[in-house]
């Protein structure tokens, strides 16, 4: 073992209840006692249910054991065996021990455990009553399903040195558990997407933190999801929580988990819901189960980031929501210089975790960076976070920060793949009066640098398929969207575009199928998808089914100026005025309150 070693284990504190007094009134008596019990039950039940003693103090045991369910079973039965040793001892002479136990971070020194998960079990021991045992949120989660044990939910409780209420829960005794008032467990508060791995100070300078806030966990059941499991391992990359002190930092937060996304997109072996979908999971909003079961997927990745000056901390937690179990998980404490080694182990981790075999080519695209200008890179990820307010005005900061990047570092494939979106944008929201052939071409040759300096970049040929759509070279096109969905086989926004072209192109029948194929990789898009799929429907003279789709289209996403274009159109086409009127009395309200639907269909296509 390291000199210094962390890890996520399964920690039990445990002390005799007025050991002082015991001892005032009857050292050696209160010493022997306390030697007998360790000797003949506590050691050979902690040896039974493979716990290892870390810390020993006096009254006080630290044991650490790999499996929360063995903790907790190891604990019941210390307690129950101490009840029927001191049976027949006055009441005043029992030695009773609390106990907690926590599921958290640690710092292995030697056989020393040490930090935030260590104190966390301390604070709950110290809330347990004498005979009693209280856990924290994430043994509870780990163990609900695998033990038949009676809760008490305590609420969030403030303890000492703990920057954040310790969600705390009594384990009842078999006769609490009969006769207690029963409290009802809250209902599954909604949290912050990528904000469970919450971090919190301790005592001593801030040298520790604490993941207090874990989710109330119910597993999900495939069987009710919206989308059945695919057939290979599927996850959700949840938006990683800011925790800088600087609110603003939320862009480097996002483009975090954006940069784990992409990366995990490129595998084959995986589906990874897209990010438009991901991260519209926003402030305190659903658990996991819920979360599960609105993608269709197996695990979910959460995380958040803590910026300060040139150091950064970023946590990262797997779980299975179909059993609530933590596959993986990991602080990094790192210098900013260090950033892409992170994103690298983060993925490595989770493809680890999930028993994903890579391509030698997968490997290759997976380890590839977009730069290593540090201040490029932080250029480029603030003028990506501009796509969720999008006006001229954030169009315009968007291309300078990325002529930025790109002048930084003159190989940053990804900055020119953006930059020449920023153009595209501006042409098409005619923003560029007198000169939009300009803009238009400039936009070209960027997408066909970006695709130059890094012909395994995705989004640099997407763009470049987007720009030859727009100039109407179809093949072209075509043959660049179908470049990059073979790049990443994730990317929804890829089979959108695609899509979109085929139909444009004349070949409707293909543009749907691709179409459907993007439905279940970023269902928060669906009326996307389903204007794609209507469009084709129309071409095919599937009228009914076109309007069908059409009209759920607009219903998902009201305003979604497009989508009542079309409607005015088809039915003004058949001749259905009344339907036609309406629709595009809803355009001319839409146009003069708001280009904001439209400018979002467009973003969204980016």
């Amino acid at each position: 073992m390291s000199e210094a070693e962390r890890r996520l284990t399964t920690i039990v504190a445990a002390d005799i209840a007025g050991f002082s007094s015991l001892v005032g009134a009857d050292e050696e008596g209160t010493l022997a006692a306390q030697r007998s019990h360790r000797t003949e039950l506590i050691d050979p039940l902690i040896k039974e249910y493979h716990g290892r003693i870390a810390n020993t103090a006096g009254d006080s045991l630290l044991v650490e054991f790999p499996s929360a369910v063995e903790a907790v079973r190891c604990s019941n039965a210390v307690q129950e065996g101490m009840a029927e040793r001191n049976r027949d001892v006055p009441i005043e002479r029992r030695i009773q021990y609390r106990i907690g136990i926590n599921l958290g971070d640690v710092v292995a020194e030697g056989d020393d455990l040490l930090g935030d998960g260590v104190n966390v079990a301390a604070r709950l021991e110290g809330l347990a009553k004498p005979g009693g045992i209280c856990i924290s949120r994430m043994v509870r989660d780990s163990v609900r399903d695998r033990l038949e044990i009676a809760l008490e939910d305590m609420g969030e409780v403030e303890v000492k040195n703990i920057a954040r209420p310790v969600r705390v829960f009594r384990v009842l005794a078999e006769g609490e558990a009969a006769t207690a008032p029963r409290r009802q467990a809250p209902t599954p508060r909604w949290f912050v997407a990528a904000a469970v791995m919450l971090l919190i100070a301790v005592a001593g300078g801030g040298a520790g933190w604490w993941w207090a806030q874990q989710r109330d966990f119910e597993s999900a059941n495939p069987a009710k999801m919206v989308y059945s499991l695919p057939d290979k391992p599927s996850i959700a990359v949840l938006r990683f929580d800011n925790l800088s002190n600087d609110s603003n930092q939320k862009y480097f937060a996002d483009g975090m988990a954006e940069d784990v996304i992409t990366d995990l997109s490129k595998i084959s072996g995986l589906f990874v819901i897209a990010r438009n979908s991901s991260f519209s999971i926003k402030d305190t909003q659903a658990d996991v189960r819920t979360i599960a079961s609105k993608f269709g997927v197996k695990y979910i990745l959460e995380g958040s980031v803590r910026r300060d000056g040139d150091q950064v901390r970023i946590n990262a937690q797997l779980i299975d929501a179909t059993t609530g179990g933590h596959l993986w998980a990991e602080r990094y404490d790192r210098h900013l210089n260090d950033i892409f080694e992170v994103q690298d182990e983060i993925t490595r981790q989770i493809v680890a975790a999930l028993q994903i075999e890579l391509t030698e080519t997968e490997h290759q695209r997976v380890a590839s960076r977009y730069t290593n200008n540090l201040l490029a890179y932080d250029a480029y990820l603030l003028a990506k976070s501009f796509r969720s307010d999008l006006t001229k005005e954030k169009n315009e900061q968007a291309r300078h920060l990325l002529e930025r990047a790109v002048e930084l570092d003159p190989k940053f494939a990804a900055a020119y793949a953006e930059l020449a979106w920023v153009h595209a944008m501006a042409w098409i929201s005619q923003w560029t009066k007198g000169i939009a052939e300009e803009v238009l071409q400039a936009a070209l040759a960027l997408a066909q640098k970006a695709v130059t300096l890094n012909d395994t970049l995705p989004e640099a040929h997407a763009r470049l398929a987007w720009i030859y759509l727009y100039l109407g070279t179809y093949e072209q096109a075509i043959a660049e969207a179908r470049r990059a969905i073979d790049l990443d086989p994730n990317y929804a926004d890829g089979y959108l575009l695609l899509s979109h072209i085929l139909i444009y192109a004349g070949q409707p029948a293909e543009g749907i199928r691709v179409a459907e194929a993007a439905m279940p990789l970023d269902p928060d898009s669906m009326y996307h998808s389903l204007m794609h799929l209507a469009d084709g429907q129309w071409m095919l003279g599937q009228h009914k089914e076109a309007i069908a789709n059409f009209e759920r289209s607009v219903a998902l996403r009201p305003e979604f100026t497009v989508g009542h274009v079309f409607l005015a159109a088809i039915n003004g086409h058949l001749g259905l005025a009344v339907k036609a009127r309406v629709a595009a009395e809803r355009v001319s309200f839409l146009i003069t309150s708001s280009a904001a639907g439209t400018l979002a269909f467009w973003a969204d296509a980016g």
